[in-house]
């Protein structure tokens, strides 16, 4: 368990596929959150966690994140319930019991610092979180949103949640660029992501020019989607 910046702490593992796996947790006065990551190496700082104020709910970003036995471990310790998207629910509860809250395309504030921003990609439910401490901005990206060899990669090209959800004749699939504009209207700092690979940036720092680019990005995507909705 590291301190990476004030109120913001980090719990590294590994996965089977040789990846850096990061659990990360934030003391707030609201109600401390733990963003786990698979099977962290949490429990065994449980007594670290009181001291800081315990946890009072867990996010996840989307199901391939759950472990359900640290879950449910750091429920039993500290009565943290389990947050997520509803379109995981059905996968998520496979993997756990713990007790559940669940939020829709929406997204779901917590408090005036903390929010979550439903954000498809590998699953119908991928969501990313934002915070604000001490002036500055933090987006937990999960898997999501890479800075690769000075390109940012947001993990939206095919927006496969088209294909994910289940619509009848008579729906038609979400519009994706309200997802996208929510994510062009913060304050950016930090992109802090759960998993890092090769020579990935454990974490990245925005400077002036590669927060132009991750702009410039988004609104390429809104481009390239509003060109795909017009042609449906």
């Amino acid at each position: 368990m590291e301190s990476l910046f004030p109120n913001l702490y980090r719990f590294t593992g590994a996965s089977a596929r040789n990846e850096t796996l990061f659990t990360y947790l934030i003391v707030r006065e609201g109600g401390n959150l733990l963003l786990p990551c698979q099977d962290g190496p949490v429990r065994e700082h449980f007594d670290d966690i009181e001291e800081l104020g315990g946890v009072a709910t867990q996010f996840v970003t989307h199901n391939h994140d759950v472990d359900g036995a640290l879950v449910e471990a750091v429920h039993d310790r500290f009565g943290a319930e389990l947050c997520y998207h509803s379109a995981e629910q059905d996968a998520i509860a496979e993997k756990t019991k713990c007790q559940s809250v669940v939020f829709g395309d929406e997204g779901l504030r917590v408090g005036s610092d903390f929010q979550a921003i439903y954000f498809p990609s590998c699953c119908a439910g991928s969501s990313l979180y934002h915070w604000q401490h001490g002036g500055k901005h933090f987006l937990f990206t999960s898997h999501v949103i890479n800075l690769v060899e000075g390109e940012w990669q947001n993990g939206l090209d095919l927006w496969q949640y088209r294909n994910l959800r289940e619509w009848s004749d008579s729906e038609t699939p979400p519009d994706p660029r309200p997802q996208l504009a929510k994510i062009a209207e913060l304050s950016l700092d930090y992109t802090m992501p759960n998993v890092s690979v090769d020579d990935q940036e454990e974490y990245h720092q925005f400077s002036d020019d590669t927060r132009t680019s991750f702009f410039l990005a988004l609104d390429a995507q809104v481009a390239a989607e509003a060109k795909h909705v017009l042609n449906e």
